[in-house]
């Protein structure tokens, strides 16, 4: 997501993004649940106060973003496309480096240009230890700066941002929140609707240091394009 540098908030909008998804269904991501029902109440409660500032029908559920895949493809034909040779170029570099279990702390409210979010801490080096196994092992590196975050909504219009910062500031999301991380998921989401929910194809057991998916769903994910 874009830095908070700007004087404004970027209003995001319902649309089918169709220059971005050139008629590709789903996209797919690297990501930490976070829906224990600590963090869901908490967040809900944050995003109940920030509603009259957020783009309603946002229903992705809370959850860290580690590293994008792309839309799945049976064979890469586009940069952005994730296909099964991806996938398995990943699974192999998180069986060779990934960290054990670990946990990560929920802090404080924040900001990027297009949505608020809950700033993540805690083991920050086995974070990015994922992060990194994920990138060298992907062809399109995603060499974005990188800001673990749990993100709470996207704007719904252009806001002056200092005053946005400062009501950010003033929300408590209680002390204490900790996720323990025992999974990597892959999830997807519908690429024309903004905020979808996510499902999960696969998971990764940082424990057994194994992919974990049903053959049929892990081979639909590649087919159901």
């Amino acid at each position: 997501m874009q830095q908070a540098t700007d004087a404004f908030t970027l209003a995001c909008r319902h649309d089918d993004f169709s220059d971005w998804h050139q008629g590709r269904c789903r996209y797919a991501v690297w990501a930490i649940a976070a829906d224990t029902p600590a963090l869901t109440t908490a967040v809900d409660s944050l995003k109940a106060q920030l509603a009259p500032w957020l783009l309603p029908g946002y229903r992705r559920q809370p959850h860290i973003t580690v590293a994008l895949g792309g839309f799945p493809a049976p064979a890469r034909q586009r940069a952005d496309d994730y296909s099964p040779a991806c996938l398995a170029a990943q699974v192999a570099a998180l069986e060779r480096t990934a960290p054990p279990p670990f946990s990560l702390e929920l802090g404080l409210c924040a900001t990027f240009a297009s949505a608020p979010y809950l700033a993540v801490g805690g083991d920050g080096p086995s974070l990015l230890q994922l992060r990194q196994a994920l990138l060298d092992s992907h062809p399109e590196r995603d060499d974005f700066p990188y800001t673990p975050h749990l993100t709470l909504g996207l704007y719904d219009d252009t806001y002056p941002l200092a005053p946005m910062q400062a009501r950010l500031q003033g929300l408590a999301p209680g002390p204490g929140l900790v996720l323990p991380v025992r999974h990597l998921d892959l999830m997807t989401y519908a690429a024309d609707t903004i905020g979808g929910p996510l499902h999960t194809a696969a998971r990764f057991d940082l424990q057994q240091r194994r992919l974990e998916a049903e053959p049929q769903a892990l081979a639909g994910l590649f087919t159901q394009l």
